[in-house]
């Protein structure tokens, strides 16, 4: 179907996909926004593949998009200074926020005095959160944790490696000062899923910042946004998918 100057690809059954065609000249262009900009947060080539496929073709698009992701400067000289293992067997869980996983991570301080990410993600969506905090005390850690209540609900369980004591002084500001009752929280060393997406969104800040470290948390929110929307190799659909029933 041609329409304002665009051709379109649609497939078949009950709910075919439409996809714009676009040729050799608009390619780059498309590749580039779903891979270099901040939302596209330099994801490997099968998050890129996957991303980019849902919406556009093109003849030779998967040796395309293999080949600019191979050659793609800043994924180069960022290498893999940040391991990822966010992929890897899941927990089980029946149903979202039945168990949270929280973890904290270290960067340049910014102009704005952040230096610490707290992230949060459900482990039955993979839905994340990640915010930029100028101190990881329990105080602050459980404002975070708070805003992911507040936004979503209470979740049945918390999972972090932060360690006895420091659980025991986050529980005691929601048992004094916020709530009457309290989230469960466990304390594990092992806490891969969390741990693997704090070194996902440090490698792709890691990326987009390049000689600048320092502007992190301007680039943050866009990161999210781009990791949210992308497949998950665990459950085969991105977070927002699972979230909202659509892409």
């Amino acid at each position: 179907v041609a329409g304002q100057e665009l051709i379109y690809l649609k497939g078949q059954g009950r709910h075919p996909k439409v996809k714009v065609v676009c040729g050799a000249e608009k390619a780059n262009e498309i590749f580039l926004d779903f891979h270099a900009s901040a939302s596209g947060g330099h994801t490997g080539q099968k998050k890129t593949r996957d991303a980019i496929s849902r919406r556009f073709y093109w003849p030779g698009m998967t040796g395309d998009i293999n080949k600019w992701v191979s050659e793609c400067a800043a994924c180069q000289s960022a290498g893999h200074q940040i391991k990822d293992t966010s992929e890897h067997t899941p927990i089980n869980v029946s149903q979202p926020f039945e168990l949270v996983g929280m973890d904290l991570g270290k960067l340049k301080t910014t102009e704005s005095g952040n230096q610490y990410i707290c992230v949060m993600i459900d482990y039955y969506t993979k839905w994340s959160q990640a915010y930029p905090i100028a101190c990881k005390n329990a105080e602050e850690v459980t404002k975070q944790i708070l805003k992911f209540v507040f936004q979503f609900e209470a979740p049945k369980r918390i999972l972090t490696d932060q360690g006895t004591e420091f659980v025991n002084s986050v529980k005691l500001y929601f048992i004094n000062i916020y709530f009457k009752y309290c989230m469960q929280f466990l304390t594990y060393e092992f806490v891969m899923v969390v741990t693997g997406m704090n070194a996902t969104i440090q490698r792709s800040l890691c990326k987009l910042v390049g000689s600048k470290p320092e502007t992190w948390d301007e680039y943050l929110d866009a990161v999210m946004f781009g990791l949210r929307t992308k497949k998950q190799m665990t459950t085969k659909f991105s977070p927002f998918f699972l979230m909202f029933g659509r892409e």
